[in-house]
C-alpha cells in the first residue's frame, strides 16, 4: 500500500529480524538445549553485537548442521 505511517506502526524488531535473534528463546532451548539470555542493555555498535552473538550463539546455526536446526 506504500503507506509509511502503517509501516511506522510495526515494531522495528519485526522489520529487522534475524532467524535465531528474532526467534523464541524457549523454543530454541527445547530443540537445541542452548540457553540464549535476554539482552539486558542497549548494544552500542556492531562490534559489540557480534561479540554478544559469538559468546551466546556461536556457530550453532551455521553450515550444514545449522540448516537442520533452522528446520526445527
Amino acid at each position: 500500500m506504500n503507506d509509511i505511517e502503517i509501516l511506522r506502526c510495526i515494531p522495528k524488531a519485526d522489520l529487522h529480524n534475524h532467524f535465531n535473534l528474532g526467534g523464541n528463546r524457549d523454543y530454541i532451548y527445547k530443540k537445541t538445549g542452548m540457553k540464549i539470555p535476554c539482552l539486558n542493555h542497549k548494544l552500542e555498535n556492531m562490534n559489540e553485537m557480534h561479540s554478544w552473538v559469538n559468546k551466546y550463539i556461536g556457530t550453532v546455526f551455521e553450515g550444514k548442521s545449522g540448516i537442520n536446526h533452522r528446520k526445527l
